[in-house]
């Protein structure tokens, strides 16, 4: 019986610790029910930062180890914060930003500054996911446009060698009324539940 009992908490506690994983976490804002739009710009989010954390830092998002987010600033190495539990975030005052959804990535930084995504994009017309390179960097560049092979219009998108960059989770480089109000470390280590280290 007793044996019974411990392999069920086992099962309990590693239910638990797989729910709150960063693998199983929504990049940002988390897509309104039957929104197709929102839950595959979901999906690329998380998919960016998997493919630039393993191509910037060699590392999976699977490897990162728990840790409180106030140890955060001063830890050495990525840090990425979560909230776990539904709470509400009172830096902003757009509506659809106002509530945080449990088990959500709101950021990325090493110290006390943040890490932003650059995307480079494949050629025109392929898919998008595969043939786009992703990378952690520390500057929020402008959107370049280039020329592909093909001489395709620049401004449709998805064009070769197009690069942008965007900010990781809810944080953000300026502050705005529509803006998350999450645009310093400070911040986002008062909301964060947990964080994790790579």
């Amino acid at each position: 019986m007793r044996s019974n009992i411990k392999t069920f908490l086992q099962f309990v506690n590693e239910s638990l610790n797989e729910g709150v994983s960063l693998d199983n976490m929504t990049v940002g804002r988390h897509p309104d029910k039957g929104n197709k739009y929102q839950a595959d710009n979901a999906k690329f989010e998380k998919y960016a930062l998997k493919e630039a954390v393993k191509n910037t830092l060699g590392k999976k998002l699977s490897n990162a180890k728990e840790i409180d987010p106030k140890d955060g600033p001063k830890t050495n190495g990525t840090v990425i914060y979560t909230v776990t539990q539904k709470k509400q975030n009172p830096y902003t005052s757009n509506s659809e930003l106002k509530t945080i959804q449990p088990n959500t990535i709101i950021a990325c930084f090493n110290g006390k500054q943040p890490w932003f995504i650059e995307r480079v994009y494949g050629p025109k017309g392929s898919d998008v996911f595969k043939n786009s390179k992703f990378k952690l960097v520390k500057e929020l560049g402008d959107v370049k446009y280039f020329k592909s092979p093909t001489k395709d219009d620049p401004d449709e998108g998805g064009t070769n060698g197009m690069i942008d960059y965007f900010p990781i989770g809810m944080q953000e480089q300026k502050g705005g009324k529509n803006s998350s109000g999450l645009k310093g470390i400070n911040r986002i280590v008062e909301l964060a539940d947990t964080a994790y280290v790579l």
